[in-house]
């Protein structure tokens, strides 16, 4: 018995399950490797933020789906990551990615949360200002859009649409836009279906403005269900530095939604925040995204210890590879999670997270 329950310490050990994790600025690796995977589900089974709270799950990342399982009582809305909408050279609308389409999983997570809506994203994919503008202008072509995709997501008894086109659009007016997302919009609520819309940050790095704005909330707040705002991403390669800083985030909220009385438009925003990380190598002005099992890779092998990161209020280690060359990670923690998610509460937002499979279990403690 006691080696059996010895080598169970282990395994928890090694799993990231051994104890709970420590929301304190100062973290070394052994503290953070023993605590990532940490959940707590008889203290918190259920969601803690009063806003609205969605996760996206992407089919190239199979944990997310178990996660949306495990936690989906944490979660109003679940958003899989399945379609695109193409036009071809003859400007037929073409769906694609809804064979991705699992029966079986929507219906564990529905188990789990009869109240949860099952949101599948919609993209707008390699599209050219010149189809946007053809599709803008004829009442007849929006209608054959809607045709390629609404009857399925009726038929698939989905509760509503992300649906991401903002970023990708061009060629025409804003006001363009905005007209047809308000038809789009029609379309699904007439159906008893919520329209959701991902929309760039208002603000990036350095102060250059996004292509969000108050203007374009003001004239869709009453047409769209909610606005998940892509809250990250604030550094790259180029400009190395922290994912998301809490001061950027508080900057975007109130550049689209300024009244803190404004409360039934804060509610509309779902403020972004990312389960992934960054590994920068500052010299090379190189590096990219990384997941959790690429995090903890780094922490086992080159033992790295924390740095609080202020004002932006994240956690960064900093490692030199076997080449010789620097590197800079910066990498959500339980405290960073925490203290977004404690600023939400304090502006009256709710939440997207991208990616949920993305993370670590520890993360939904605090959700």
């Amino acid at each position: 018995m006691y080696y059996l329950l010895m080598g169970h310490g282990i395994a928890e050990e090694l799993n990231g399950e051994k104890k709970a994790p420590h929301l304190r600025e100062e973290l070394t690796h052994e503290e953070f490797l023993s605590s990532f995977n940490y959940y707590n589900l008889y203290a918190s089974p259920n969601r803690t933020l009063p806003g609205k709270s969605l996760a996206f799950i992407t089919p190239w990342n199979n944990k997310g789906y178990d996660y949306a399982k495990e936690f989906a009582k944490k979660f109003t809305h679940i958003s899989p990551v399945w379609a695109q909408i193409k036009v071809d050279t003859e400007n037929r609308y073409l769906v694609q990615g809804l064979h991705d389409h699992d029966e079986a999983w929507i219906l564990a997570v529905r188990t789990a949360n009869p109240d949860i809506n099952i949101v599948p994203r919609l993209l707008f994919d390699g599209w050219s200002g010149e189809n946007f503008d053809k599709l803008f202008k004829n009442p007849e072509n929006i209608k054959r859009l809607v045709d390629a995709f609404l009857p399925d997501y009726k038929r698939l008894e989905y509760d509503g649409i992300v649906l991401e086109i903002v970023s990708q659009h061009s060629g025409t007016s804003q006001r363009a836009l905005i007209d047809f997302l308000k038809i789009l919009s029609r379309y699904f609520r007439t159906n008893g279906m919520e329209f959701i819309l991902v929309v760039p940050p208002p603000v990036y790095q350095g102060g250059y403005t996004g292509r969000m704005n108050k203007e374009i909330f003001d004239g869709l707040r009453e047409h769209v269900d909610f606005f998940s705002v892509m809250t990250y991403d604030y550094s790259n390669q180029m400009m190395p530095g922290p994912n998301s800083p809490v001061n950027w985030i508080e900057e975007c909220v109130k550049r689209i939604v300024p009244s803190d009385e404004d409360t039934e438009g804060r509610s509309k925003l779902l403020v972004g925040i990312n389960f992934y990380g960054n590994d920068f190598l500052p010299n090379l002005q190189s590096g990219g995204p990384i997941l959790a099992s690429d995090f903890v890779k780094i922490l086992q092998t080159h033992k790295p210890e924390f740095e609080w990161l202020l004002p932006a209020a994240e956690h960064l280690v900093r490692y030199t590879d076997n080449n010789g060359q620097p590197h800079t990670v910066y990498f959500p923690t339980p405290l960073s999670i925490a203290r977004r998610i404690s600023l939400l509460h304090q502006l009256k937002v709710g939440v997207s997270v991208w990616e949920l499979g993305q993370g670590f279990r520890s993360f939904l403690n605090y959700f």
